[in-house]
Formats: structure tokens, C-alpha cells, sequence
């Protein structure tokens, strides 16, 4: 009775969130995991997974979860993407499934918005879920990387560009720090055209917090001497999707391809936040190697 009782509560919650109401909603439903995490939160996050357009009103929304909720949010977020039962990819066998990209998409902007993040916890799971897989020969890739593509969109602001301006090209003349600015997202080089000195102001606070957030997010990698171990096993399983997933050669290639740009995000995270010679040290030239 119990169990119905809160189910009928988060769902009526759930359709009254929006971004005029969050506060308010928000409060109620923070309320509602402080008794009943487990429950409360596995409604939450199914109906996250499957509307796109709630994930940033549930993560304003938890503001009001206390640190043991967040715990439960992110175990209960994990069991459902490791959940076997559930399709981690669409049928085209390239592009993550909707429920996956949502699920990532909630992962780093609750990381983005929230101190309490255990992100950490997923580092953790991919990095071993992309050994296991590049260990036995013949197996599918690894969809469940698109949450470390997504965090370091989301955190850090780095995206693969496939049409850069001319600035930023002749850009890449210059020297190491010239190249990181004119290549992030949140650069002063993308201003946008008419824009006030209102808006150059926003985009500059918006950089700083952007770069905090970068320092944040590679010294969660490089303190827990994940570094090198992501770079290798990027790598290994881009090499390995090439050579043995069992699918059309155009899907393998547009898989590979997006292999390659995580690996680029990876690296070019960790050479912007990164002193020359510590990034030296993390990560060994190819002789070594």
C-alpha cells in the first residue's frame, strides 16, 4: 500500500515539473526519496530515460537531495545501464539507444550542477567494461563510453569540431595554450555576431566555470591513475572494432569514427589541464608504451 502510495505521488510530481516549478516541485519530490530512495528514484530515472526534456528540470530539482540520496541515484543509475535486459544500442547498431543517451545526458549535467556527483563510480565501470570487452575477441563495442564523451562535453566543453572557423585554424600556429583556447567550446574566438557586452561578459564567466570544471574533471582521472589506463583502452577498442565487430563496413567505420573523437576529447582534456611534465609523466611516448 505503502509502495503505490509514493509511486502515485512521484508520478503526479513528474508531470507537474517543469522549469517555472521546479522549486516548488522539487522540495516535494526531494522529500519523497528521503524516506524511500530506492523507489522513489528508480521512478525518477525511468521516466528521465525515456523524456529527454525532463533531464534538466530533475537535475535543478535535486538540489535538495542530501549526500546518502545521491549515493542511491547513482547505484540505482548504474544497475539500470548495466541491466542487461535493456538495448544499449538502436538498431541502426551504431548510435547509443535513447534510453542510454538519456541516462548519460543526466549523468554529466547532475555532475556539471551538483558537488555530491559520484561520477567517479561510472569512470570505474567503463574503464573495466572496455577491458573486459577488448580481452575476448568477437565482442560488440562498448555503447555505455558515451557517458565519458557526454561529461566531457558537458563538463569541460570539448567536442570534437568538424568545422572550425578560420581563426581557429590559423590558430593551430600558435603555441600549446593559443591552440586549447582557440579549440574549446566556450572560447572567446566564438562570439556570436550583434552580441552586447552583456553577452561577452556571460560567455566570459561561463569560460571560467567551464575551466574549473575541466581541472575538476581531469584531476578525478589522473588521482585515481586512470589516465593512462583510459588512453590504452580507448585505443585497444577503437583497434578491436575495426578488426572484429561483426557489422556492415560503413557501421564499423561510423562506429571507429567516433572512437577516434572520444580518444581526441580524452587526450585533448588532459593536455589543457595538464602541465607539460605531468602529462608527460601520466602518459608515456610511444616507445615507451
Amino acid at each position: 500500500m505503502l509502495n503505490h502510495e509514493i509511486r502515485r505521488k512521484v508520478r503526479s510530481i513528474m508531470r507537474r515539473l517543469s522549469g517555472d516549478t521546479v522549486k516548488l516541485m522539487g522540495r516535494q519530490l526531494c522529500n519523497l526519496c528521503h524516506p524511500s530512495p530506492t523507489l522513489s528514484l528508480k521512478l525518477i530515472l525511468d521516466q528521465v530515460s525515456s523524456y529527454d526534456n525532463l533531464v534538466d528540470s530533475v537535475v535543478e530539482a535535486f538540489r535538495y537531495l542530501t549526500p546518502l540520496d545521491a549515493d542511491v541515484l547513482f547505484f540505482i543509475a548504474l544497475r539500470i545501464i548495466d541491466d542487461p535486459s535493456n538495448s544499449k544500442v538502436k538498431d541502426d547498431g551504431i548510435n547509443a539507444a535513447h534510453r542510454l543517451k538519456c541516462l548519460s545526458l543526466f549523468i554529466a549535467s547532475y555532475s556539471h550542477r551538483h558537488e555530491n556527483s559520484r561520477l567517479d563510480v561510472f569512470l570505474d565501470y567503463m574503464l573495466k567494461r572496455t577491458v573486459s570487452v577488448v580481452r575476448v575477441e568477437g565482442m560488440p563495442p562498448v555503447p555505455e563510453l558515451v557517458i565519458l564523451s557526454d561529461s566531457i562535453i558537458k563538463l569541460a566543453a570539448i567536442d570534437a569540431m568538424a568545422n572550425a572557423t578560420d581563426d581557429q585554424t590559423l590558430a593551430l600556429q600558435g603555441g600549446h595554450y593559443l591552440r586549447n583556447e582557440a579549440f574549446s567550446m566556450v572560447s572567446p574566438w566564438i562570439i556570436p555576431q550583434g552580441a552586447t557586452i552583456e553577452d561577452v561578459l556571460a560567455l566570459n564567466a561561463d569560460n571560467r566555470l567551464t575551466k574549473r570544471m575541466a581541472l575538476w574533471l581531469t584531476n578525478l582521472i589522473t588521482n585515481r591513475g586512470q589516465a593512462l589506463s583510459f588512453a590504452v583502452a580507448l585505443c585497444v577498442h577503437a583497434d578491436t572494432v575495426v578488426k572484429t565487430a561483426n557489422l556492415p563496413l560503413s557501421n564499423v567505420l561510423s562506429i571507429y569514427d567516433s572512437e577516434i573523437e572520444r580518444i581526441y576529447q580524452l587526450f585533448h582534456l588532459l593536455q589543457s589541464n595538464l602541465k607539460p611534465e605531468k602529462y608527460a609523466k601520466l602518459i608515456p611516448g610511444p616507445h615507451t608504451l
